[in-house]
């Protein structure tokens, strides 16, 4: 009698320890959804969201410059990749002359994306900042919520040691409103990472049907009181800087050089650089595009003082010589004045190989009255193989 109710207790008790036991919660799993999901839903927007659930105090926004961000100019300052290539759509905008359509139709998907680099510039994104992001989206009534489809919208740090790190996003699942502009933002997201080279923000979208983007930004989070979202200069030059989208509008000239192609095997940001390729002494290449003076929106106009920059990678098989150099320089451009040199900037050979360096002209203008057209131009003499990436004019 003894015997069976000690053992009668003994499984009572063994029971409950492994129910107790079951109960508990995987650490990894908890400490993975407290630090890096949130859900959050209105009444327009269903998301779930990543960002740092940790800051709570109230904040100002700084606005970075992010090149045509209301794709003024199409894709032009962004990448893209994925079977549905974005348009420019005028028929419908949240702000300016136009925005960027994505109709995804037969399991269509598309990719888009813009890095921003840490050099030392106002309006550019540095080391240990606090960021966030934000973006204007219209959902046309063929947009259906799919089961496992969904629109992406991240900001990523980058670095080639570390890799990719989110640093906030949103994830729509195309459940939201229909046929009105609704504003999206990821919440807080964490600081950039030592060590990190670029910030790029990205839309990743598989959801069927056509969709809208417009005016995306991305912020640099401050504590109240400490700012308030800026007015950043604006890259007037947005057409194919880092040549995604191959050599077009870009002109070329070679003579006796091997090439002036886009690569994919070296590049600053994005996926792509341009070569220029100078395999013997004598050779020379030069790529140049020019830019219409208009009193429009992203174009370059009379009275505007601009900067030019670009980033250049030489190979080690660059060689310097007293009278070879790469000439990296600015004109504008009228029939009746013809050309006159703005700005230049020199590339002897001297500089460090195999790495990517900045290259900036001085501040130029006014663009005088009357002038027609302006032009930036690489004038290449150097024997070598010589790599061009992100080529801005910026209104000062």
């Amino acid at each position: 009698m003894f015997k069976k109710l000690f053992a009668w207790v003994l499984c009572v008790v063994l029971l409950l320890s492994v129910a107790a036991g079951c109960a508990k919660k995987d650490p990894a799993v908890e400490q993975q959804t407290e630090t890096t999901t949130v859900a959050v839903s209105t009444e327009e927007v269903s998301v779930k969201a990543v960002g740092d659930e940790q800051y709570v105090e109230e904040y100002d926004k700084v606005a970075y410059a992010v090149a045509n961000n209301g794709f003024e100019n199409g894709l032009g300052g962004w990448s893209q990749e994925k079977k549905t290539v974005p348009v420019k759509a005028v028929d419908d905008k949240k702000a300016g002359e136009a925005s960027l359509a994505i109709d995804n139709v037969d399991e269509g998907d598309c990719h888009i994306w813009q890095s921003l680099n840490f050099t030392p510039k106002e309006g550019n994104p540095e080391i240990g900042d606090r960021v966030m992001a934000s973006f204007w989206i219209k959902m046309s009534d063929s947009v259906k919520s799919d089961q496992g489809k969904m629109l992406l919208f991240k900001v990523e740090g980058y670095s080639a040691k570390d890799g990719k790190k989110v640093l906030a996003s949103v994830i729509l699942d195309g459940g939201e409103k229909k046929g009105e502009w609704i504003l999206v933002e990821t919440p807080v997201g964490y600081m950039v990472p030592e060590g990190s080279e670029t910030l790029t923000i990205a839309f990743e979208n598989d959801l069927p049907g056509k969709v809208y983007l417009d005016e995306v930004n991305i912020f640099k989070v401050v504590p109240k009181g400490e700012g308030t979202v800026s007015k950043v200069e604006e890259n007037i030059y947005e057409m194919n800087s880092g040549f995604e989208q191959g050599l077009e509008p870009w002109g070329t000239y070679v003579d006796k050089a091997e090439a002036v192609a886009v690569v994919d095997t070296e590049k600053k940001t994005g996926e792509k650089s341009v070569l220029m390729n100078n395999k013997q002494e004598g050779s020379f290449t030069a790529i140049w595009q020019t830019l219409n003076i208009t009193a429009e929106k992203n174009t370059p106009s009379a009275g505007d003082s601009v900067k030019v920059s670009a980033w250049i990678k030489l190979g080690d098989d660059v060689k310097a010589m007293d009278d070879k150099k790469c000439y990296f320089k600015l004109e504008h451009f009228s029939e009746k004045n013809g050309k006159a040199l703005m700005a230049d900037a020199t590339i002897t050979g001297n500089e460090e190989k195999g790495k990517w360096f900045l290259v900036e002209m001085p501040v130029a203008g006014p663009i005088p009255e009357g002038e027609e057209t302006i032009t930036i131009a690489f004038e290449n003499g150097l024997p070598g193989q010589i790599f061009v990436d992100d080529v801005q004019i910026i209104k000062e």
